[in-house]
C-alpha cells in the first residue's frame, strides 16, 4: 500500500498520460482473461480496453475528475464485458447526481459533466 500510495498522487494522469482507473479496467480484464506476453488475443483485449477506457476519460478531462472518471470507465467495462467475455452484467441506470460539486480540489466541469446535478422542474 506504501507504494500505491506513493503513484496515486493527484494529477498523476496528466503527468504520466495514463489514468489509473482505466489501467484498473485493463487489469481486470487481463486477469479475467489470463492475458500473458505469450498470448495474443488475452493481451490484445486487455490493450484494447486500455485505450477505449482511456479514451472515454480523454474525452471527459479538464478539469480532471476521478469519480467522473470512475463512473464513464464502469459503463466502458459494462459494454466491453459484453463485447469480449459474453457477460451481460446488471446495470442500475438511475441517473447519477454528484455530491462532490462543491469540494472538487480542481474545479468542477460543472454543466459538462454528465453527472452534474441538472435541476428538475
Amino acid at each position: 500500500m506504501d507504494r500505491a500510495g506513493k503513484i496515486s498522487i493527484s494529477g498523476f494522469c496528466a503527468l504520466a498520460g495514463t489514468c489509473g482507473i482505466a489501467s484498473g479496467l485493463a487489469a481486470a480484464f487481463g486477469v479475467i482473461t489470463g492475458a500473458e506476453c505469450s498470448k495474443d488475443k488475452e493481451t490484445s483485449i486487455a490493450l484494447h480496453v486500455m485505450a477505449a477506457a482511456t479514451e472515454a476519460i480523454a474525452n471527459e478531462a479538464g478539469p480532471c475528475c476521478c469519480k467522473s472518471f470512475t463512473r464513464t470507465v464502469l459503463g466502458v467495462g459494462y459494454n466491453l464485458a459484453k463485447l469480449y467475455l459474453g457477460i451481460n452484467l446488471p446495470i442500475h441506470y438511475e441517473k447519477i447526481a454528484c455530491t462532490y460539486v462543491k469540494r472538487h480540489p480542481h474545479g468542477c466541469r460543472a454543466s459538462r459533466c454528465n453527472y452534474f446535478p441538472r435541476k428538475v422542474g
